[in-house]
């Protein structure tokens, strides 16, 4: 409400009057051209290591802009005749490329009684922006139409590296599964402009099975067993809370009990 008036702030459809109004285009489809290439070696039976590199580039990037305000110089009137206080679109804005690498490496080996697979697997990624393509009434104004906060959120959707380390051990009927996971930074932008960063995390998971007969398998187990949380923020997150709902999420450790009947 403003001055007693009820106004709108609203994220517009794309075939709604505001965003005709403004020349927002229809949507299209986004278009992707992509190269892999893969490398395997297996020195032993028990050994084998995958490396897998690839590139991705798309254009025409579907994003959802910043929010346009009803005073602003050019384009408030629009949004003023339409009892909208400010507006967000969806649109074709942005070019991407990303570069990445994918490497795993397993090994097993008899321990005890029993097998034990070991298990490295990493993701490494590097994301660029490229062309924002405005129309020609919001030329000029790049830095609302694909604003910081969005390109964070863009950004922030291919984070730098993940690695797990997971160890699987199964003697007779009893299995024993631990996992490390190790998310990196992620840097967001929050309502007042500031950053807000989120450093690397380690988050472990434990899980236990036994096969009751030839049918039905228990597992118990946590994930993230030692409660592990992301950095603190205030309360200017997307959320509203002290977290963003970053990759490794923000609800702490999760205890659990599994039947399973296999036929």
């Amino acid at each position: 409400y403003v001055a007693g008036a009820a106004q709108d702030k609203l994220i517009a459809k794309n075939n709604s009057p505001i965003t005709r109004a403004l020349g927002i285009p229809g949507l299209k489809q986004e278009k992707s051209l992509n190269y892999s290439i893969g490398l395997a070696y297996m020195p032993s039976g028990n050994f084998s290591v995958t490396i897998d590199g690839y590139y991705v580039n798309v254009w025409d990037r579907i994003i959802l802009t910043g929010a346009f305000e009803d005073d602003d110089p050019e384009i408030g009137d629009e949004l003023m005749e339409q009892n909208v206080g400010a507006a967000q679109f969806f649109t074709n804005a942005v070019d991407t490329k990303t570069f990445g690498l994918d490497l795993i490496a397993q090994h097993t080996a008899a321990l005890w009684k029993g097998k034990l697979k070991t298990t490295l697997a990493a993701n490494i990624n590097h994301m660029t922006l490229e062309n924002v393509k405005t129309n020609d009434r919001l030329h000029g104004k790049e830095d609302i139409y694909f604003d910081k906060r969005e390109k964070y959120f863009l950004l922030a959707s291919a984070p730098a590296s993940k690695v797990n380390f997971t160890m699987d051990y199964t003697v007779k009927k009893m299995g024993v599964n631990l996992r490390l996971i190790r998310f990196d930074e992620v840097v967001l932008i929050d309502w007042l402009g500031t950053e807000d960063v989120y450093d690397p995390r380690i988050v472990t998971d434990i899980s236990i099975s036994y096969r009751l007969g030839s049918y039905l398998n228990i597992t118990t187990g946590a994930a993230n067993v030692f409660n592990v949380q992301p950095s603190l923020q205030d309360t200017e997150t997307e959320s509203g809370g002290n977290w963003d709902p970053v990759q490794m999420g923000y609800n702490g450790a999760f205890y659990f009990l599994k039947c399973g009947i296999m036929l």
